[in-house]
C-alpha cells in the first residue's frame, strides 16, 4: 500500500493524527515514522496580503529513507 504522507512518532504527530481522525479524515495512507520528527510550517500574512511560509522539514522529507 502506498503511503501518501507521514508524521513523526512524537507529540506533534499524535496531535495531528488525532485531530484529523476526530474530524473524520481517513488515515489509511498515513505513516508514522520514528526516524524523523513531524514537519512544521509557519505562514505569516502581512497587511498587504503578501505571505511568507517557513517550512521545517521532518517526516515527510524522509520518504526515500524508509
Amino acid at each position: 500500500m502506498a503511503r501518501l504522507w507521514q508524521v513523526g512518532k512524537d507529540a506533534h504527530g499524535k496531535l495531528v493524527s488525532e485531530a484529523l481522525e476526530d474530524r473524520g479524515i481517513c488515515l489509511d495512507h498515513l505513516n508514522t515514522v520514528s526516524t524523523a520528527p513531524t514537519d512544521h510550517a509557519v505562514v505569516m500574512l502581512q497587511s498587504d496580503c503578501q505571505n511568507s511560509i517557513i517550512i521545517v522539514g521532518g517526516a515527510n522529507m524522509s520518504f526515500g529513507l524508509l
